[in-house]
């Protein structure tokens, strides 16, 4: 049996519940958010920079590290919110 590497829902849920109150709540909820809607990499997250971010055009430029192919992802209305807060 292999062993999972991913996240299911009520792990995100309790994840997102843990930043509630903290000092920077909104960034890390985004950045958490982020993450799991593209399956970002904690590296990958963290190395995002400003210009990898069209918020017009509502599309992200993802380094993808680990041997990945760079990609580019949509962000529907939901990461928008979040983009632009």
């Amino acid at each position: 049996m292999h062993e999972r590497k991913h996240l299911v829902a009520i792990e995100v849920d309790r994840l997102l519940a843990a930043t509630k109150g903290s000092r920077n709540a909104a960034r890390d909820r985004c950045l958490l958010l982020l993450m799991y809607h593209h399956g970002l990499r904690v590296s990958e997250a963290c190395g995002l920079k400003l210009y990898q971010v069209d918020i017009e055009s509502r599309i992200l430029h993802v380094a993808r590290l680990k041997k990945g192919l760079s990609t580019t992802h949509t962000a529907g209305e939901w990461d928008h919110q979040f983009i632009v807060c």
